[in-house]
């Protein structure tokens, strides 16, 4: 494997981490939120900022996929920048959440 690809895979498996902790945080503080009466609010926001995440991820992983079968075409490196492109809207969604529900 060459040095490129591991640190694509470092850097993946980090973000993926990374996440993972801000999740866990954002539960810890939503759902108190989301179980309280008149959450329909919070319940709305939550849905929507997913599915617009959802589509930026895909409209993102489009581009990385043309810029990479435009460019040296399919290699592992050119996989993972489609998957890191493809989370970058998730990931910054979850957090933004921890840190503004943690406050």
């Amino acid at each position: 494997m060459n040095r490129g690809l591991q640190a694509a895979l470092l850097r993946s498996a980090t973000k993926a981490a990374s996440a993972g902790l801000d999740t866990a945080t954002t539960l810890a503080f939503r759902w108190p939120i989301l179980l309280a009466a008149g959450s329909e609010r919070e319940w709305q926001a939550a849905w929507t900022e997913k599915i617009i995440a959802t589509q930026a991820g895909l409209f993102d992983a489009a581009l990385a996929w043309q810029k990479m079968l435009w460019g040296a075409g399919i290699t592992p490196a050119g996989m993972m920048r489609v998957g890191e492109a493809m989370m970058a809207p998730a990931y910054a969604r979850v957090r933004a959440n921890a840190r503004r529900l943690s406050r």
